[in-house]
């Protein structure tokens, strides 16, 4: 028995002995050795993530990789090409511009005999009589886009009223041809329009504008369209631009 606690406490000096040795520096000075934190006497100690880990009944769970398959792209490019249009797609614009023969007085230095505008003041008539190609077609019937649900209706084109006014102002013109509208009558319905909207905007602002001389010169009314900055007698008409997308004429007006 005596043999036996011997041979029990040798053995356990040994064991420490190693441990202690190995916790010691290395018998050459020139080489450095880094004992790890977790290693005590080559036992690997579980950090706190680790014992968390280990506690957790539930299963890892990493990441979830899903594969597209060829039916998932295919859908894909389908839902990609069912993508609305942008807003800035380019439309194609029918110009529609006037040809105004100047008195011999008018003519400028470089001799240009032509002017573009039409007055939609006092002297609407005047420019109106001397436009060129009145009675040309400018807008066909088949180049009329009517609405969705409007086909079978007359056709007709928003007119677009938005200078010297407060906001933009529509309203619907109709073909005078069974062919389309002539560019004597596109002149006329935008005079029209035009005087409509002055004559409606002296009715209904508290702004004395007849009282007072050129006051739309100088002030903005406040009537239905607010007029602001000019009497009607500065506007001169351009260019009638047709929008096919949206049946309408925009007009170029300058003052």
């Amino acid at each position: 028995m005596d043999k036996v606690t011997e041979a029990v406490k040798d053995l356990n000096l040994k064991d420490s002995t190693d441990c202690e040795s190995s916790k010691g520096g290395s018998a050459n000075p020139s080489v450095s050795t880094t004992e790890p934190d977790l290693l005590v006497c080559g036992t690997k100690k579980s950090s706190s993530k680790e014992e968390d880990i280990l506690s957790d009944p539930s299963p890892d769970v990493v990441a979830t990789v899903t594969e597209s398959t060829s039916s998932d792209s295919e859908s894909d490019s389908e839902s990609d090409s069912d993508e609305c249009p942008s807003p800035l797609e380019h439309v194609e614009l029918l110009e529609i511009t006037f040809s105004v023969q100047k008195d011999e007085d008018d003519s400028d230095e470089d001799g240009e005999d032509m002017s573009p505008y039409i007055e939609l003041g006092g002297s609407f008539q005047i420019t109106h009589d001397k436009c060129m190609d009145k009675e040309e077609i400018v807008l066909t019937m088949e180049e009329i886009k009517m609405p969705e649900g409007e086909e079978d209706d007359p056709k007709y084109v928003l007119l677009i009223l938005d200078y010297p006014l407060d906001d933009d102002y529509e309203f619907k013109v109709f073909p005078d041809d069974k062919r389309g509208f002539t560019r004597g009558h596109l002149i006329r319905e935008v005079k029209r329009h035009y005087d409509r909207v002055y004559a409606e905007e002296e009715e209904t602002s508290t702004v004395p504008v007849t009282n007072i001389p050129n006051m739309m010169n100088r002030v903005t009314t406040d009537g239905n369209y607010g007029v602001w900055g000019h009497d009607l007698s500065d506007l001169a008409l351009h260019t009638v631009s047709y929008n096919p997308k949206k049946n309408l004429f925009w007009l170029g007006v300058d003052s």
